[in-house]
C-alpha cells in the first residue's frame, strides 16, 4: 500500500507535467490541471471539507492518466 505523502508526490508530479490539455470538445480553451483539481483528488467537497481515504485517493491518482487520454479524445461535451 502507498502512503498519503507518496500519493501526493505522484499526483503533484503528474499535474506539474500536464499543466493543461487541449480537448476537442472545447476547442477554444485548454483544460487545466491545477491546484483545485489536485485538492479534489485528496479531499471531498469544496474547501477541503473532509479528507478522502488513502485507498480512495490511490484509485483517483491511478486513474489520472486515463482521464488525460479521455480528455484528449473527447469529441463532444457531455454531462
Amino acid at each position: 500500500m502507498t502512503t498519503r505523502q507518496e500519493l501526493k508526490q505522484h499526483a503533484a508530479a503528474f499535474f506539474k507535467k500536464h499543466r493543461s490539455v487541449l480537448c476537442p470538445a472545447f476547442p477554444k480553451e485548454k483544460i487545466a490541471f491545477n491546484s483545485k483539481g489536485l485538492s479534489h483528488v485528496f479531499y471531498k467537497g469544496a474547501g477541503k471539507v473532509s479528507a478522502r481515504s488513502v485507498q480512495e485517493s490511490e484509485v483517483r491518482v491511478n486513474l489520472l492518466p486515463h482521464a488525460l487520454k479521455i480528455l484528449k479524445r473527447m469529441p463532444l461535451p457531455q454531462e
